[in-house]
């Protein structure tokens, strides 16, 4: 049983002459700490098992991380993390594809963190009319999305370990982690930054890109950024350390 605290009012002002209609569920990042003795005392009477806590497309995963594994630890339940898709305008698209699969790469690695939380994204398959549009695993053909794929890729490598200790990068690029006695690098970044932190790496370490799906040397990629017409946009990458 989990608990979902249900949010009605809605404090979104626009021109006057629309309004947002929505029911929004779980609590939010910044109710945790005001609802951990109320949790507590739930938990103590066996009325709940759980809370659910909603994480918005606009947060940080990795920030959202570290406070929910630092409210589980404080109140010893299970937490279903709800990883929004649509963001705060009903009427506004969220389609950019590489932000999205840099947060689901960041969820599946972080979700080998804790057996007491769960990841879980709203929704599986992408909302192309109506309410909060948005971009998801598979398009209206049901096709695959660049998401799917990456989900694919790494539950291809990494899913026969049952968890992993995480430490996140310097700089705030990404994740660095254990798996099957292979030393991992999950890298979320802009170009440059990539570039930067692939000098550092062994140059026969395997690199997949989770956008592209193309494999390389460490080597060859940083050769590919190191060029005049490399690509400017957000990066994410699963690197196997030689």
């Amino acid at each position: 049983m989990f608990f979902s605290k249900i949010h009605t009012p809605d404090g979104s002002r626009f021109d006057g002459q629309h309004f947002s209609h929505f029911v929004k569920a779980g609590l939010t990042l910044d109710e945790l700490a005001d609802a951990a003795p109320i949790v507590r005392a739930a938990l103590q009477t066996g009325a709940i098992d759980g809370v659910t806590v909603r994480v918005e497309a606009s947060e940080s995963v990795l920030d959202a991380a570290r406070r929910i594994m630092s409210f589980q630890e404080s109140v010893s339940c299970q937490v279903l993390v709800s990883l929004k898709t649509s963001g705060p305008n009903l009427a506004t698209e969220r389609a950019d594809e590489r932000e999205f699969v840099a947060r689901v790469a960041q969820a599946m690695v972080l979700s080998k963190c804790s057996r007491h939380i769960r990841w879980v994204f709203d929704t599986f398959m992408d909302v192309d009319r109506g309410y909060f549009p948005r971009q998801a695993f598979i398009d209206g053909r049901f096709d695959p999305r660049a998401a799917a794929r990456a989900f694919t890729a790494m539950n291809a490598r990494l899913s026969s370990t049952p968890s992993w200790i995480v430490q996140p990068i310097r700089g705030g690029i990404g994740l660095r982690f254990q798996a099957d006695g292979n030393a991992f690098e999950l890298l979320c970044c802009d170009a440059p930054s990539l570039c930067d932190h692939l000098k550092t790496m062994p140059a026969a370490s395997l690199s997949l890109d989770l956008v592209d799906g193309v494999s390389s040397e460490v080597g060859k990629l940083l050769t590919k950024f190191q060029s005049p017409d490399a690509p400017a946009a957000q990066q994410v990458f699963l690197l196997q350390l030689a």
